[in-house]
């Protein structure tokens, strides 16, 4: 939660996008892991510890005691990003407005169906 927060904070200061007006690299890789965290952890009910968001290393949703080879699941089913985080929000709602998030997105189920094997049957 607290990498969320610290990105809500620099988004405000610094957005819309993560170097300012213009899409980076960085908002390329960063998008579709937020985007994976709030569709899975929505729908699958995991066990606990402490959700962290990994952006350099896959697999892109890792609790605290996760390494690349052992995803464990680690939060609660029905979890979303808080909606006083306005400004990850916003950035989420750009993203997915523009054409190339429209013309190259999984569905939610194609999406699910890939972490179903690790994260559970929900």
């Amino acid at each position: 939660m607290q990498e969320l927060k610290v990105l809500n904070s620099h988004l405000e200061s610094h957005g819309p996008y993560l170097k300012g007006n213009g899409i980076s690299a960085g908002d390329l890789a960063l998008a579709p892991k937020l985007h994976h965290m709030q569709v899975a952890l929505k729908a699958f009910k995991v066990q606990t510890g402490q959700l962290r968001l990994c952006i350099l290393t896959e697999p892109a949703i890792m609790c605290c005691q996760c390494t690349a080879d052992s995803l464990m699941a680690c939060h609660v089913q029905g979890f979303d990003i808080p909606q006083d985080l306005k400004a990850v929000h916003t950035y989420l709602d750009n993203i997915r407005s523009r054409s190339s998030w429209q013309n190259t997105r999984y569905s939610d189920d194609v999406l699910l169906s890939g972490w179903k094997p690790k994260l559970g049957s929900g």
